[in-house]
């Protein structure tokens, strides 16, 4: 039993989610787009992550995030 919950219980990959107001951001990554907001994303490598959240007729914005394995971040 204890060799089930190491291998289910521990996480290795984090999550964050983005809001914005009003709805419908861009949110992009290194490598592109990932989402519109309001969005969720999961399963994402541990580690820093630098995102741009734009949208037509509002000023862009840069954010930097460190996510850590099995902890959610948020943005808003």
């Amino acid at each position: 039993m204890r060799w089930a919950f190491a291998l289910f219980g521990t996480a290795k990959t984090a999550s964050f989610s983005v809001d914005s107001t009003p709805p419908g951001a861009r949110v992009i990554g290194p490598h592109g787009e990932l989402c519109i907001t309001p969005c969720r994303l999961d399963d994402v490598e541990p580690g820093d992550q630098a995102l741009t959240i734009e949208k037509a007729d509002f000023k862009s914005e840069k954010r930097a995030l460190v996510l850590k394995a099995g902890v959610h971040e948020s943005l808003a």
